[in-house]
């Protein structure tokens, strides 16, 4: 794969849609909507990032930061083939002493890359 973060932009710039909220997740698998509260009232909320809140971690008990976020999408209106890959930002600390494990980028993770046909 490319380097993606060489390549990266909103998927809004490829014609995608998001067309509502994105629903977050954190580690006790409840939907949270604590970062989208903080829009001023009235904003819509169908953000291309968020922030997962109220993270925790135990090294000791192998606990460590995780949740899940799901966006709903309308495609392209225009034809063709769409690459898609989703960008997990996180610190910079290491397992010893935050619960993230470093890597190379320190700052970044891509997912694989998704080609998406629309016709």
């Amino acid at each position: 794969m490319p380097d993606a973060g060489g390549q990266a932009r909103p998927i809004q710039s490829d014609g995608w849609m998001i067309m509502d909220e994105p629903v977050v997740k954190g580690q006790d698998g409840k939907v949270q909507t604590a970062w989208l509260d903080k829009r001023i009232k009235g904003l819509k909320r169908n953000l291309n990032f968020v922030t997962v809140m109220d993270q925790k971690y135990d090294l000791d008990k192998g606990v460590f930061p995780s949740g899940e976020v799901v966006y709903t999408l309308k495609a392209p209106s225009m034809p063709g083939t769409y690459s898609l890959t989703a960008a997990f930002l996180y610190g910079t600390e290491n397992a010893d002493k935050a619960g993230f494990f470093q890597r190379p980028s320190g700052r970044i993770l891509f997912s694989e890359e998704m080609k998406v046909q629309v016709e």
